[in-house]
């Protein structure tokens, strides 16, 4: 996801709602710094998408850390067998 003057663009293929301006964003966060990956997990009974939110908002308005990429994971539970 990336955020763009307040806006919300969605990342994805060229030709599934993803505009030239949009990769091109991509291609220049690549050229001018290091690009990080970190893992959030929402605890029990929190709004996900509002906490992530806010937090990417913080980190772009204090920090000057865009996002570039955002996606939900799916989490197998791993059954133990005793």
């Amino acid at each position: 996801m990336i955020f763009i003057k307040g806006r919300r663009r969605s990342t994805g293929v060229p030709g599934a709602g993803c505009t030239p301006g949009h990769i091109s964003a991509i291609a220049h966060a690549a050229r001018t710094g290091p690009i990080y990956a970190i893992r959030l997990q929402a605890r029990p009974g929190t709004d996900g998408i509002c906490a992530l939110r806010a937090a990417l908002k913080v980190l772009w308005r204090r920090y000057q850390l865009r996002c570039l990429e955002t996606r939900e994971v799916e989490v197998h539970k791993r059954v133990e067998r005793i």
